[in-house]
């Protein structure tokens, strides 16, 4: 009965998952330019050829990314699973959590591949912006007091306006 239990919120989690990933398409179908607060696309100026290849390596990304989402939530869900049976090894315990690490290992550094990808696409222009759009971003996600010259919010959190919404692309 738990497994059962247990397969369907993976199944819930994963789908509710890849609705998400479906509404960070952007408007008029643009991969990940449906951020709050300004549009990438705008901010860059990109090349019809440029959003071609920006669309042709996101969906491509996503199909790597999706599938260890999946394996990160289950193993999750099964991380906790076991932290609350009181007669669970702990051996298992720390072997589950090793793997919740190593996949998000993995999808960091999926992550960055993807991003330097990106970033050969930009002309020096280009790069200078999204360089200054990114230092932005993590100033709003870290809040004021960090380094960021006063700029950024001044609560930390999740949600609009605080960078750590992740329906933009993270970067």
């Amino acid at each position: 009965m738990k497994k059962v239990f247990v397969a369907s919120i993976v199944a819930a989690l994963v789908l509710v998952g890849s609705m998400g990933a479906v509404q960070a398409w952007g408007p008029g179908g643009e991969p990940g330019f449906g951020c709050p607060g300004g549009r990438m696309a705008d901010l860059l100026q990109p090349s019809p050829e440029q959003m071609s290849q920006w669309k042709e390596m996101r969906g491509k990304f996503r199909g790597e990314i999706l599938p260890l989402r999946s394996q990160l939530v289950a193993r999750h869900l099964e991380l906790k699973a076991l932290m609350i049976q009181p007669d669970a090894d702990l051996e298992a315990i720390q072997t589950k959590q090793k793997e919740v690490i190593a996949l998000r290992t993995q999808i960091q550094e999926k992550a960055m591949a993807h991003q330097l990808a990106f970033r050969q696409t930009l002309s020096p222009e280009q790069i200078q912006t999204w360089g200054t759009w990114r230092a932005d971003r993590s100033c709003r996600a870290y809040g004021s007091g960090h380094g960021c010259h006063g700029k950024g919010s001044s609560h930390m959190g999740m949600g609009p306006g605080s960078g750590m919404d992740r329906g933009c692309w993270s970067w």
